[in-house]
């Protein structure tokens, strides 16, 4: 049997100034709350993990040029 899969939300950015936002399409509103509420929980789940995964590179990234920036060669 398929698997039913919709566009139920779009992240759209703006990579010059680095704002997101989410659009949410009509089909999302039809589902029941609890539905809703179940998906939004595991999106929520991924993104935060992301949002940790991005923030751990950026943490990388940043001590990597402190120490390039102290070494005294």
């Amino acid at each position: 049997m398929p698997t039913d899969r919709r566009k139920l939300l779009t992240f759209r950015a703006d990579l010059d100034s680095g704002e997101g936002e989410i659009k949410s399409w009509p089909r999302f509103y039809e589902l029941d709350a609890l539905t809703r509420a179940d998906l939004l929980k595991d999106w929520k789940y991924d993104i935060e993990r992301l949002y940790e995964e991005a923030l751990i590179e950026f943490d990388r990234d940043l001590l990597g040029s402190r120490v390039k920036y102290n070494r005294r060669d």
